[in-house]
């Protein structure tokens, strides 16, 4: 005679890997000197959020224990160290074309292991391919499924005392980095019963 299917095991297979794997989810986002890893681009600042807890790590170029603020190496080793130790999977907006190229790219000028292969879900890949409104953009998708956005605008004087090392302008960079992960984890929460159940390590 056929067994009943047991509701609960049919349920988890429907989870994405991730969930029912349980794995080490970081949503991240950085900011940086330039768009580009040359000719003065820098980390700034990266901030992950914890899927499970919540809880935000960060790590800036100007902390007490990097000994050199005007280089990024403590900070992209400080990133790198904590990626690899502590996450199975990265979250990111844009990461496939910018975050995580740019961090590979500090790391080549300064002399550093690269990231880890891990576990990436690009979740602007999905928006563009499944959403038609104006602009993929962070704040426009957060605000078309949530009614707003608080996603902040980084000024020419916050730009300009940023490069000085000001700590106002970094304080107020960190900022505008928790609001992109808050905001990008409320996106991923909505998409993720959508987005494929196949995981690719970049």
């Amino acid at each position: 005679m056929r067994q009943p299917k047991n509701p609960m095991l049919t349920s988890m297979r429907n989870l994405q890997p991730e969930i029912r794997r349980r794995l080490r989810i970081g949503i991240l986002d950085i900011e940086t000197t330039s768009l580009r890893g040359d000719y003065g681009g820098m980390l700034v600042c990266a901030v992950i959020k914890d899927y499970w807890t919540g809880k935000n790590w960060t790590v800036r170029i100007d902390d007490k224990n990097n000994p050199d603020i005007q280089s990024d190496r403590w900070v992209c080793q400080e990133l790198v160290n904590r990626i690899r130790d502590k996450y199975d999977l990265l979250v990111t907006w844009n990461g496939t074309m910018f975050d995580l190229r740019f961090i590979d790219t500090r790391c080549y000028k300064n002399w550093l292991p690269l990231l880890p292969p891990i576990y990436h879900r690009d979740i602007l890949w999905h928006a563009r391919s499944k959403l038609v409104i104006r602009s993929r953009s962070l704040v426009v998708v957060h605000g078309y499924l949530f009614g707003q956005s608080g996603k902040t605008q980084i000024t020419e004087k916050v730009w300009g005392a940023m490069l000085l090392r000001k700590k106002w302008a970094i304080d107020y960079m960190v900022h505008h980095c928790r609001i992109d992960v808050k905001e990008t984890l409320d996106i991923y929460k909505v998409f993720l019963p959508n987005l494929s159940k196949t995981l690719k390590k970049r």
